[in-house]
Order: structure tokens, then sequence, then C-alpha cells
């Protein structure tokens, strides 16, 4: 009898192999709808990186609670610096008046560290005194230390800028409650955290025309706005971080930068001289085809399409 129920267990479980087998957990895509191997998406990147004489903008549009996203980011990061090492990175995650706890987090200085601590031992215990120094000093999102800290790990490792690249939450809040009109009272050091002001804002544009009807009108214009200043200001900080590098890596969601407007618009306006990629990605339960809106419109340069049923990250 226990005879029967092992080898009943070893069939059961063979079973479900192969099954499992079957299943899927990504698949990538060109902006044209054609089925692309990882393999096939890095080379056409670091071709078209190569190729251009200019800084290139790689944006990469993820959903933020997506692991197979935040696996491709680090594994994209890491493969494309090894070919284009004079490399910044840069993020949504993170506001422009956070720059000093990312620096002193990526750049410790030597004597803020007990000896102990620094030790390989304490480290696999979990003890890091310089991650608890930057969680206590900013609010961080909360999928960060399985999500960002790799990217953040990785400049580290490889002594790479990373630049906080968004407006301060409260600062894009503001123009939502209170017009754009009330960033006249700011000071000259909060100014600083926001795009060049006055800023352009077209509301035609479709990312800011959507908002608009969702909202249902109410508020006019102040929640589009709201949006375009995080667009604008995420775009001008990477504009300033351009010289003297082959290639920057922005993460954000994907909502900022697809269909290649909202940040793509205004780095065609800060940044002309810059190359712009654009990589999006997108839930959907049949990875055979690339699914597009009613219109079929390019999303961008590449599309990384996961099921929904994939677990999330939080």
């Amino acid at each position: 009898m226990r005879r029967l129920i092992a080898i009943t267990t070893l069939w059961a479980w063979g079973s479900l192999s192969l099954w499992a087998q079957d299943m899927q957990a990504y698949q990538w895509f060109s902006g044209q709808g054609k089925k692309r191997s990882y393999a096939q998406v890095l080379k056409s990147l670091e071709q078209q990186i190569a190729s251009h004489e200019g800084p290139t903008v790689l944006l990469f549009g993820e959903l933020h609670d997506d692991p197979i996203a935040h696996w491709m980011q680090k594994a994209l990061t890491a493969d494309l610096y090894a070919s284009f090492p004079k490399m910044a990175l840069g993020a949504e995650m993170f506001e422009r008046d956070q720059q000093w706890a990312l620096n002193t987090y990526l750049n410790p200085p030597a004597d803020s560290m007990p000896a102990q601590a620094k030790a390989p031992s304490m480290m696999s215990w979990g003890v890091d005194p310089a991650y608890k120094r930057l969680k206590n000093s900013i609010n961080l999102w909360p999928n960060m230390q399985t999500d960002y800290l790799p990217l953040l790990e990785f400049a580290k490792e490889k002594q790479l800028p990373f630049w906080a690249c968004n407006i301060p939450r409260r600062l894009a809040n503001q123009i939502y409650m209170k017009g754009i009109g009330s960033f006249d009272s700011l000071s000259a050091d909060q100014k600083a955290w926001i795009a060049p002001l006055p800023f352009a804002y077209d509301s035609s544009l479709r990312c800011y025309a959507d908002i608009f009807a969702m909202a249902g009108g109410h508020g006019g214009q102040n929640l589009p706005m709201a949006q375009a200043s995080k667009d604008a200001t995420m775009a001008y900080s990477i504009s300033e971080h351009l010289s003297g590098i082959d290639l920057f890596i922005h993460y954000n969601g994907a909502y900022h930068s697809d269909y290649f407007e909202s940040m793509v618009w205004y780095l065609k306006q800060y940044a002309p001289q810059a190359q712009i990629i654009t990589l999006s990605t997108q839930l959907q339960d049949n990875l055979s085809q690339l699914e597009t809106d009613e219109e079929g419109r390019t999303k961008a340069s590449f599309v990384l399409a996961t099921p929904p049923s994939m677990t999330r990250t939080h």
C-alpha cells in the first residue's frame, strides 16, 4: 500500500512538473508586436546605443508591483553596463530633495559604520546600518527593499551615480489642491526641486487628456498638471546629468513614458541631443501576441508582457 501511495505521489508530482513547463512567465515584444527574446532585446538596445553619437536615455516603464519587471530592470542594467560603463541611473521612486540621503547611502563616510557591523557575518544576519539610516531619513516605497535596493546596490558596487529625479510629492499635491499659481510663493530653494518654472504644458496630449476625462473635469487642469509636474521634473533631472555618459537608465511607472508622451515629450525639449528608447510593462493573459489598445497604438520601443496571475511584490 505504501509503495502504491509513493508511486501515485511521484506520478502526481511528475504530472504537475510537466504541466508547469507549459506556463510562461513573460514575453518580450517589439513595439510593432513581434516576439523577441531577452537576448534579442539586449542586442537591439546595444546596437541602438552604440550607433548614436550623443547620450541615450532608456526609460524603463514598470508596473510597480511586477516582479518580472524588476528582475528585468536589474538584468538589463547589469548587461548594458558591461558594454556601456559610462552609465548613470535615476528613478521616479526618489524625490529631488532626497538626493543627499541617496548620496550618503551610496558613498557612506568611512567612520559612519561601527567596525563590527562591516564584517560580512553581520551583513548575513541582516544588519545593514547604511540601509537603516536611509530608511530612517526619507520615506521609502513599500517595495524598496525587494525591488529598488538591488539597483542601488548595483550602482554602489560599480560606483555609478544614482539620481533622485522626481518632484517632491508634497509639491505635486500642492498643484492638485491649489493650482500651479500657488508655486509663485515658493522660495528659491523649493523651486530648485522642480523643473524650471513655468514648465510647458499641453493639455491636448493624450496622457493628460485621459487623466482629465477620468476625473470628470473635476478640479480643471490641476490633476493632469500635477502629473505633468512629475514628468517635467523627471525629464529635466535626467537632462542635467547627461554630460560625459553614454547611457542614462531611468526607472519609472509605465504611464510616465508610454506612447512616447509624458516624459518623452519633455525630454525632447530639455535634451534634444539625446536618443530616447522606451520599455513598457503590461499585464495580459495570453502571451502569444501583443495586446494593444483599440487604435493599435505603439506603446513603447519594446514591451514586456507578464501574466496577471504572477505573484505581486507588494
